[in-house]
């Protein structure tokens, strides 16, 4: 489909180091908010596909519910709930 077409564009590549740095670690020290303006875009990893979850910073931002699962390959967590 189209939109599987735009998403295989998209996609971003990067070894699991590389994705720990995407956290939304913020460059001025606030752990307490995520402000994407000075602060890392979140992805997380599920069987080898990275996911930009930065649209959901509420929940996957600093302090968010989900943030735990940022910058790391999460597989296991979302295969048994």
């Amino acid at each position: 489909t189209k939109d599987d077409e735009d998403a295989e564009k998209q996609m971003v590549s990067l070894t699991l180091e590389d994705l720990a740095s995407f956290t939304g670690a913020s460059s001025i020290d606030n752990d307490d908010e995520y402000d994407e303006s000075n602060s890392s875009p979140l992805y997380l990893s599920i069987m080898g596909r990275i996911y930009d979850v930065t649209a959901g910073s509420n929940f996957y931002g600093p302090g968010g519910q989900y943030h735990s699962f940022v910058g790391k390959d999460a597989t296991r967590a979302f295969a048994t709930g």
